[in-house]
């Protein structure tokens, strides 16, 4: 699934992405007229979706915070850690 901006996209974008649906669109754009979406988790805490789709959302959705890994590589210093 392709990423997606969880405040910016429109109502027939959420429905047609697969992690979405119709149903959870509406919801989703119902959440985002009280605030922002910072992440993935305030539909979580929201109550739109359950601690195993919230996962999946983190991975391909986002909101105005984002959260992807801060840490690119390690580096070591010698042979061993």
């Amino acid at each position: 699934a392709a990423s997606l901006d969880l405040n910016r996209a429109q109502l027939e974008q959420l429905a047609a992405h697969p992690l979405i649906g119709k149903r959870l669109a509406t919801r989703i754009v119902n959440l985002r007229q009280k605030g922002r979406i910072a992440t993935p988790a305030d539909l979580y805490y929201a109550g739109l979706i359950d601690r195993r789709q919230l996962r999946t959302f983190e991975a391909y959705t986002f909101g105005r915070d984002l959260i992807r890994p801060l840490m690119q590589r390690i580096e070591i210093d010698g042979r061993r850690l």
